[in-house]
Order: C-alpha cells, then sequence, then structure tokens
C-alpha cells in the first residue's frame, strides 16, 4: 500500500472516529436513566432521535466572541476580521452539519462503531492533546507590539533592499522580510494600538514544546499503549466487515484468510503489542529530537494493497 493510500484510510478512520463520537453522544439535557449502565456503551439500533443535532451545540461557542449575543450570521461589531473569521467558522460548521445529517451519511455511521468503548481512547487522547494546545495558548501571547521599518530599494531599477538600522543591503526581499519579521530586534514597549505586529518566537516555542511534551507523556504511558494497542483490535475486529463490503482488497484478503484481527490472525503475528511498543518509541524518539514522526516499516500483508513501490 502506497504512502498515499494509507494517508487516505488514516484520515477515513480520523473522521469515522470523531463522527462516530458525535453519533453516539446523547444529546444535551438528557440525563442518564437506571437502565443506562446495562446499555452505557451500545447505540440503540431503534433510536428515532438525531444526535447530530448536538453539534449545532458548537455554533453557540462563537457568541463568546461576539459581546452583542446570538445573530444569524456571525458580526464582530468593531472587528471586520473577526467577522471574517466567525463567519468561515460558522459556515464549516454548517457545512459538517448538513453532510452528517444526510440520511445515509448518519446511517453509515451508526454501522461502523456501535461501542462507544471502542472510540473513546482516541476520544480522550485527542481531548487530553488538545487542552494542552488551548492551555499553552492561553499561557503565551502568540502577537507583539512591534517598531515601524523603513525598507527601499538601494535602485530605481529594483536589485538589492536597504533597509534602516541594518548596515548591508539584502539581496532579496524574503531576506528583508525575515529581517523586520524578528521580534527581538523589532519588538516594541507598546502593549496595545500597535504600530505593527510580530510573532513571538519563544512563545510559538513554548507552545510546540508542551504540545509535543504532552504528546510524547501520553504515547509513554504503557496503560495508554496497551489500551491504544487493544482499541485498535477491537475497531478491527468489530468493524472489519464494514471495510469488506467497502474495499475490494480487505473482501478479498478476509474471504482468504480471514479477519487479520482475530486471535491469531495476521495483525498479532506482524504487530504483536511488543513490536507495537517499538515503533510508538521509534517515533517518540523522532519526535523529541525534531518534531517530525518517522517513517514506519512495510505494510504487512494483510494491508498491503499490491501498490507498495520502491520508493514507498
Amino acid at each position: 500500500m502506497n504512502r498515499s493510500s494509507i494517508a487516505i484510510i488514516l484520515f477515513i478512520i480520523l473522521v469515522i472516529v470523531i463522527a462516530g463520537f458525535i453519533i453516539t453522544r446523547k444529546p444535551a439535557g438528557e440525563t442518564k436513566t437506571e437502565n443506562d449502565a446495562e446499555v452505557d456503551n451500545v447505540v440503540e439500533e431503534d433510536d428515532t432521535s438525531n444526535p447530530v443535532d448536538g453539534l449545532e451545540e458548537l455554533k453557540e461557542k462563537l457568541n463568546e466572541l461576539n459581546e452583542t449575543g446570538r445573530v444569524e450570521t456571525y458580526v464582530a461589531d468593531g472587528n471586520p476580521s473577526l467577522t471574517l473569521v466567525g463567519t468561515a467558522i460558522e459556515q464549516f460548521l454548517d457545512i459538517a452539519i448538513a453532510t452528517l445529517k444526510q440520511p445515509l451519511v448518519n446511517e453509515s455511521l451508526k454501522k461502523t462503531f456501535k461501542d462507544n468503548g471502542n472510540i473513546d481512547v482516541i476520544k480522550n487522547l485527542v481531548i487530553s492533546i488538545g487542552k494542552e494546545v488551548v492551555s499553552s495558548i492561553n499561557d503565551n501571547q502568540l502577537l507583539a507590539c512591534a517598531r515601524p521599518f523603513d525598507c527601499e530599494y538601494v535602485s530605481a531599477s529594483g536589485g538589492p533592499i536597504k533597509c534602516a538600522e541594518h548596515d548591508e543591503p539584502f539581496e532579496h526581499s524574503s531576506l528583508a522580510q525575515k529581517y523586520v519579521m524578528n521580534d527581538k530586534e523589532w519588538k516594541s514597549e507598546k502593549t496595545s494600538d500597535c504600530d505593527r505586529y510580530i510573532p513571538v518566537t519563544n512563545s510559538i516555542q513554548n507552545i510546540k514544546d508542551r504540545v509535543k511534551n504532552k504528546i510524547v507523556s501520553e504515547l509513554l504511558d504503557p496503560t495508554k499503549q496497551e489500551l491504544l494497542y487493544n482499541t485498535i483490535v477491537n475497531l478491527g475486529k468489530n468493524n472489519i466487515d464494514f471495510f469488506d463490503k467497502h474495499i475490494v482488497h480487505t473482501s478479498i484478503a478476509v474471504k482468504s484468510r480471514g479477519n487479520p484481527f482475530d486471535e491469531g490472525g495476521e495483525f498479532f503475528e506482524h504487530v504483536p503489542i511488543d513490536k507495537f511498543r517499538v515503533l510508538l518509541q521509534k517515533n517518540i524518539n523522532r519526535l523529541s529530537e525534531d518534531g517530525t514522526p518517522s517513517d514506519t516499516s512495510t505494510p504487512p500483508p494483510f494491508l498491503d494493497d499490491g501498490l507498495q513501490t520502491d520508493g514507498g
């Protein structure tokens, strides 16, 4: 299986997991009954409610940006840029809601994952990392006020660029732009009503480091590694029939070799939990070094669709 195919499949799985969480959540305001303890992890087949309606509640969060309260089309008085950003967010949500409300889309997602436990581990991991991103952004100022710059071409016909406060001219505008965006050189004493704005390098690095450390700490936890492994196994074991009916290669492979996630199946042969931990550790090491996950080894036969090339 080539990398683009793997990326597409992983993206589809991610979308299904997120949508599955939305589908299986209880609508806002609904309280648990005495029988919930017995069926807490199962989505009822005859449920006539549409849990996707709960997604619309996310739109209400836009109100927090707008002191004037809810409006049909988002408007931030006195800040046209925020109006544009808020409107874009609102429209993306509207598109997502419209898509998930389509009867067959809703039905297909409902058939994919019926057990909340299958997605709880991944969901909690996403929530944990997401909260760290939000917390780190709240703790670090992204922009700072900067002094105005004065740059011009050395010659009227163009060419090198000379900027005040810098002795040598710059050969390219990109170099001059990099120079005037250096917050250590150009940060001003102002804290509002700035002449211009520049990113705060230390803050951005702090955010990257905190998020990276959070990911590493989550993936280094042996208990969470085992939970993640078991989740992958359960997702494959319980939902292979869905992919069997939609992906030709999977259908052929399952017919000839059975479900690779069943006990004794090919998944356990090629990716036992010890190897899974090693693969996680290799990517964690790379992430700790330069923030780039390492390439995984060649996919096992039950994932290889025959398109694998020497170049990956």
